[in-house]
């Protein structure tokens, strides 16, 4: 390839992608770490600008993590962007602080902080995207990557030209102009052009699960197809459009699954479990993408979570990356930032006592108790450690001896103590919470049926031993359904 024909190409590519992620006549922030990639990217944008009508920024985080050589990256890519006469937005980041604030990789840390640096940057410049130097090479690795991690179809999928992500509650568009090029094409660029790309000597390090993926696996994978890293990007695409022709021609089914709360998003439990397997998945995809404003660090597995959730009883959570958590109702799963999302059960701001059988009103719920007595209906044992459960987590039976002329329903206090079906002790019920999954902020909320002193239901998750019902005595049906009062 001549010098110019490797110059018209990339400059073609790029200005070819921004008219068509809608780009053009805005302004916008270009990623640049001082690489072959980012540093193509720069200067096609720049040498472009005036037929895409374009203003750039160009962004630059010092993660501190190489120390004389990240200086110097930050001061060669301020000196590119003052020979171009693009302003220069420099940053400085902590990375090991991150590393231990969030529990996280070294790689992990480090993106964190630069998005989070890119993010502010576009919006103190009124950037309508960020560009990032990512190519074909890269949308390999990333797919990668994801199969290794497990990942489903939209993990196949990859990187797009253009997405939108949330980074610290503000919403950011990232543009990947380059995605259909090659490293070796923005390699022929620079030389073309006479650039001088720094080198940063920590993607050479296999430590780093990407590198290892770049320098290891492709290289092995490249003896069983040369083309391995085009037949990836095929790969993100078909799955990109079968992702995207999934979720459009599901929209309707889910229109009375999927809806806005305030504080986030709820999944009708009945309604989802109603669905084809297929469409639970695109359903909580769907919830998750409207909290985050995207789909990035969200893996099969996190779904998978959150289908368990919906399929367990109220009060079970599970925690989502970017600070979400999924925590279940009585016929609903809210996800929602951590402790931001409405309250799932009715609050019991006292105690009440209700006869044995009789009706009673406990804050936001009705509770009915009623005696069933021997061949009135068959019930099974217990003691194999399942519970008598008509029909559903929020009713069950007791021993009606056991349980006596009357109960109290009432919220947890300090020092309670419960013991499970199917256990000989009773245990803490602050530990019983934790084992059970029950999200703290819930378990104020779940309702405690007292009888004769002690703890005989802890609604919606475990009767006690003490009080569990057997065939061939009275038993005593307890039910609990939220009334919307004091909710």
């Amino acid at each position: 390839m001549t010098r110019n024909r490797a110059v018209v190409n990339l400059e073609s590519a790029v200005r070819r992608e921004v008219a068509a992620a809608g780009l053009s006549g805005s302004r916008i922030v270009v990623a640049v770490s001082g690489g072959q990639d980012s540093l193509a990217l720069l200067h096609a944008l720049s040498r472009q600008s005036q037929k895409l009508r374009i203003e750039l920024v160009c962004a630059h985080l010092d993660h501190g993590l190489r120390g004389e050589a990240s200086a110097a990256d930050h001061t060669f890519v301020a000196a590119v962007a003052a020979g171009l006469g693009i302003p220069f937005a420099g940053g400085h980041a902590n990375v090991a602080a991150v590393r231990k604030a969030g529990g996280m990789s070294v790689e992990e840390a480090a993106r964190a902080a630069r998005y989070a640096f890119l993010t502010r940057t576009a919006r103190e410049n009124g950037a309508a995207a960020v560009a990032l130097g990512h190519t074909l090479d890269d949308q390999a690795e990333t797919v990668l990557l994801h199969i290794l991690r497990g990942s489903g179809i939209a993990g196949l999928r990859g990187m797009a030209l253009l997405s939108e992500r949330e980074i610290e509650g503000a919403a950011i568009n990232l543009l990947r102009p380059m995605l259909g090029l090659r490293r070796a094409d923005t390699a022929a660029y620079c030389q073309a052009l006479e650039l001088a790309p720094r080198l940063d000597e920590s993607n050479l390090d296999t430590r780093f699960t990407r590198n290892r993926v770049r320098l290891e696996l492709i290289p092995l994978l490249e003896t069983f197809n040369p083309a391995i890293r085009e037949s990836l990007a095929r790969l993100a695409r078909s799955a990109a459009d079968i992702d995207d022709f999934a979720t459009a021609n599901a929209r309707d089914l889910l229109s009375g699954v999927v809806s806005p709360v305030p504080g986030g998003v709820s999944l009708n439990r009945q309604g989802l479990g109603g669905l084809p397997d297929a469409l639970r998945v695109v359903a909580v995809r769907e919830a998750l993408r409207q909290v985050r404003k995207g789909l990035e660090g969200i893996e099969e597995a996190h779904l998978d979570a959150v289908l368990d959730v919906a399929a367990g009883r109220a009060g079970r959570s599970t925690d989502l990356p970017g600070g979400l958590e999924a925590v279940a109702g009585y016929d609903e799963v809210v996800i929602s930032r951590r402790g931001e999302a409405q309250e799932l059960l009715p609050p019991i701001e006292e105690d009440v006592v209700i006869a044995v059988p009789g009706n009673g009103q406990a804050g936001g719920w009705s509770v009915k108790t009623s005696t069933i007595h021997p061949g009135q209906e068959a019930a099974p044992d217990t003691r194999s450690g399942a519970a008598i459960s008509p029909p559903d987590d929020f009713s069950a039976r007791f021993d009606a001896e056991s349980l006596g002329a009357h109960i109290t329903v009432r919220r947890r206090r300090d020092g309670d103590r419960f013991q499970p079906l199917g256990m000989a002790e009773a245990k803490k019920l602050q530990d019983f919470f934790v084992d059970e999954k029950v999200a703290r902020r819930v378990r104020d909320r779940v309702p405690i049926v007292e009888a004769e002193g002690r703890i005989a239901w802890v609604v919606g998750r475990r009767i006690a031993e003490w009080a569990r019902a057997t065939e061939g005595r009275p038993q005593i049906e307890i039910s609990f359904e939220i009334t919307g009062e004091g909710r």
